[in-house]
């Protein structure tokens, strides 16, 4: 229990946290605590949550590390480039001017002006006279009386002496064995950490997922980190989907989404149906549905529409509309190309035209 709760401690610190490498290092430690958890008890079913939680943002997290550090080093390429580029053109400058040329080329900027001697003494004494004029406290002249109504609140404290203070106190960080000062987005993990990462996966997720679903079948955690591990891209076992399908409670999550669609609350609908899904993941109908919200809640989203699209298709590759909804879907990304064939291939299984599919057949530059 107590693993339990460290583990939950560091996931809360890591959803808060924006730094690529410490979001990593956080679910990391997450998750060995999460797996410290399973290993001494092994019958408790929140336990493996905590561990396919961490995996999946763990999985996420180094992803994200990993594209920033590609865009670091391109950044740095580019500024190495610049600063080359730079440094040629001012020597050429130079040698120009030397020449008697005299001529500053793009790439350069004109000398700033330099500050006379009387300029600067002037402006010191300046200073210096506005300092004075100010006035002082007691803080700043011990000597000197203290304003009307004022109060010296450090006064009779030593930060040497005052009671319970302790100068050798560290920084709350230095604590942490994982951390150290100097650490930079670039900077290799703990090895230990970094076993941890290197083993984190999708698949591992999903294990995970599978042992605490064989504890407790009706764990809606579970079942919900096993569909996201589906919109994530990741190919589940059908057969062991197939096995936890529950029609009856994925029906009145539908029910709702599908009120939710009607009163156009689509970001919501959208939320309902992927509850749904976690219930009945084999059902193509929810894929089609949540497509449709995903198209109604504009461009931003097109990416998702596509994919509940696709996995539609994938479940009943008869059922019309799912090429209806992949078809809008293409269309919105502009592969105009492809949104054609695919309402094409929809057409070829049913003469029917739907209002999108329309749109897209008779849309500007498609023939």
């Amino acid at each position: 229990m107590l693993f339990a709760n460290r583990s939950a401690c560091y996931a809360g610190l890591a959803e808060k946290e924006w730094k690529p490498r410490e979001k990593v290092l956080l679910w990391a430690k997450a998750l060995g605590e999460a797996e410290k958890t399973t290993a001494l008890d092994a019958s408790w079913a929140k336990g493996y949550l905590r561990v396919a939680t961490a995996q999946f943002e763990l999985v996420s997290s180094t992803k994200k590390w990993e594209e920033r550090k590609a865009e670091d080093l391109k950044w740095k390429h580019e500024r190495q480039a610049t600063d080359a580029v730079k440094a040629a053109t001012s020597g050429g400058g130079v040698a120009a001017a030397a020449a008697g040329a005299g001529a500053f080329s793009d790439e350069e900027e004109e000398p700033a002006e330099v500050e006379s001697e009387k300029a600067r003494t002037e402006r010191i004494a300046a200073m210096e006279a506005e300092l004075k004029a100010m006035p002082m406290t007691p803080r700043d002249d011990p000597a000197g009386a203290a304003p009307a109504g004022y109060t010296d609140i450090t006064k009779g404290l030593n930060e040497a002496t005052a009671p319970g203070y302790d100068d050798s106190l560290p920084d709350e960080k230095i604590d942490d064995p994982y951390w150290k000062e100097g650490d930079k987005d670039d900077a290799p993990l703990p090895a230990e950490l970094g076993a941890l990462v290197s083993a984190a996966t999708h698949a591992a997720c999903e294990a995970a997922c599978r042992a605490g679903l064989a504890l407790d079948p009706a764990s809606v955690p579970l079942r919900e980190a096993l569909q996201k591990l589906r919109d994530a891209g990741h190919s589940t076992d059908v057969a062991a989907d197939k096995s936890l399908c529950d029609p009856t409670a994925a029906e009145s999550l539908k029910a709702d989404g599908n009120a939710k669609f009607q009163a156009k609350n689509f970001k919501n609908a959208v939320v309902a149906y992927g509850q749904a899904l976690a219930f009945d993941p084999c059902n193509h109908v929810l894929y089609s549905n949540r497509s449709a919200c995903y198209a109604e809640l504009g461009d931003d989203e097109a990416n998702k529409c596509l994919a509940d699209a696709e996995r539609c298709v994938l479940l009943d590759p008869t059922f019309t509309k799912g090429y209806s909804r992949k078809g809008f879907a293409l269309y919105q990304l502009g592969r105009y190309v492809e949104a054609e064939a695919c309402a094409e291939a929809g057409l070829k299984l049913d003469g029917t035209v739907p209002v999108r599919t329309q749109a897209i057949l008779t849309a500007p530059g498609l023939f």
